[in-house]
């Protein structure tokens, strides 16, 4: 039973090097408790590396209570109990529900489908299976319930949380809320001190991590998804920030390599705000048409549950930092403002900024999604224009948009494949994306119905300030 990275393992039992990684991870001083979670590809041992430790902290900790689940017992019933009876064998047996290992220890399989399903029982340690499938609450309710007596063994803590998770959007919960605030072992000891919660522990694997799957199976998802560059990042590289559900709205337009760029403004156009409201996550984006007629996005601002006033108030100094010479009559705003989004105050969330901004909403009645979609893809994917011997690509996303790039770059989805009705809603990316499609559908329609606006005088955007090869 000898594990050099545990102290103790199970005879089957061979840990590979990123597994030794999160098996060596402590404890922080002064934190009785330690979150670890596994993040990464398809068969990179997050769940062996999970499971085999948590095994061995029962087997050190007589007569304690611990819990491992999924999001229902049907999914736990088909994954947690065979794998777990595949190592413990003569360890601990199977019995009402648990396995029971000789030292007292019961180890639970139940379902977290609900928060607070588990009552007001105490653990000592807990294991969260497929965590990209349950609530925040689900899991981190079993963390405030690590303090069963028995976690305490000669006056040293035992008391760990441990999930797993295949890698997942930016404005997923284990991201925003999780991987923001731990430890990222790839940093290096140094920065766990500085992590906001340095008793939260990420370790992302990779599924070239792992030397025991069968031979051919690496090769073999890379030549089946060699065209689709999220499914490498995403579940074998273990990369944050994709989502392979449903179909990409503008997944075969919109081309990182070809659309991002360093953009500053030009100070002879004017600036197209776009504006998408809710409270879970509204957004604005910044904008410029050229003469040449590309659509440039300048910034971003998508904040989170967050009140009408003070998104405006956070809008507006974002926007004197980031545009300090502009004059408030050198902005265009668009929106649907015949939205049905949530009403704050009685007014409409477009009343109230035209009032505070002193402005007038260029909104489109009820503007269809599929007529915004075809006019940014079209600016995608229609041949760059030849401007004084130049060529330009008629859409760029400065790459300070983290969101609304992501939003691009596949996390704006239609819910079902071959499903291209409405995108999916309430995902944190349709807000930014709808945004940027109010200042599309009015200022490019606009634009080729031959009514280009003048203000800028002359002929504008000649040299605009794009850098790098796109410009």
């Amino acid at each position: 039973m000898i594990h050099t990275a545990t102290g103790a393992s199970f005879s089957t039992y061979k840990p590979e090097p990123r597994q030794r990684i999160f098996h060596q991870v402590a404890r922080w001083k002064g934190f009785a408790k330690l979150v670890k979670g596994a993040i990464g590809g398809l068969g990179g041992g997050k769940s062996a590396a999970c499971q085999q430790e948590q095994a061995w902290t029962c087997t050190q900790t007589p007569n304690g209570v611990s819990i491992a689940g999924r999001v229902s017992m049907p999914k736990a019933e088909l994954s947690l109990i065979d794998e777990y009876g595949e190592f413990l064998g003569e360890f601990a047996e199977w019995k009402k529900g648990a396995f029971n290992f000789s030292n007292g220890h019961e180890l639970k399989i139940a379902p977290i489908d609900r928060w607070d399903r588990q009552g007001s029982t105490k653990f000592v340690t807990a294991y969260v299976q497929e965590a990209q499938e349950a609530d925040m609450r689900s899991v981190f309710v079993l963390n405030e319930r690590l303090r069963h007596p028995a976690g305490m063994v000669n006056k040293i803590p035992y008391y760990k949380l441990f999930f797993d998770s295949r890698p997942i959007e930016h404005r997923h919960w284990i991201a925003e809320k999780f991987i923001k605030n731990a430890w990222n072992v790839e940093d290096g000891a140094d920065a766990r001190k500085k992590a906001k919660m340095p008793h939260w522990v990420y370790v992302r694997f990779q599924t070239y991590d792992n030397s025991h799957l069968r031979p051919g199976y690496v090769s073999e998802l890379e030549f089946e998804y060699q065209d689709d560059p999220r499914f490498m990042r995403m579940m074998l590289l273990g990369e944050v920030g994709y989502t392979l559900e449903g179909t990409p709205v503008y997944g075969d337009a919109y081309k990182p390599e070809l659309h991002d760029a360093t953009i500053e403004e030009d100070s002879r156009l004017p600036i197209l705000r776009g504006w998408d409201f809710g409270y879970h996550s509204p957004a604005v984006v910044w904008c410029q048409y050229t003469r040449d007629g590309r659509l440039l996005v300048l910034r971003e601002f998508t904040p989170r549950e967050i009140a009408l006033e003070r998104f405006l108030d956070e809008m507006l100094a974002i926007q004197v930092t980031e545009f300090p010479t502009r004059h408030p009559s050198q902005y265009r705003d668009f929106g649907d403002i015949a939205g049905d989004q949530i009403d704050w105050t009685g007014q409409k969330p477009h009343e109230i900024v035209q009032a505070r901004l002193n402005t007038f909403f260029e909104g489109l009645q009820k503007a269809k999604v599929d007529s915004g979609v075809d006019c940014l893809r079209r600016l995608m994917l229609k041949p760059a224009r030849s401007f004084d011997g130049k060529l330009r690509t008629r859409f760029l996303v400065d790459t300070r948009c983290e969101t609304l790039r992501e939003a691009l770059r596949g996390g704006y989805r239609y819910p079902e494949k071959g499903d291209t009705e409405k995108p999916k809603k309430r995902t944190g990316y349709d807000d930014v994306a709808d945004a940027l499609r109010y200042v599309a559908q009015s200022v490019v329609w606009e634009s080729e119905a031959g009514n280009e606006y003048e203000w800028a005088g002359g002929r504008a955007a000649t040299e605009f300030a794009v850098y790098g090869p796109h410009g």
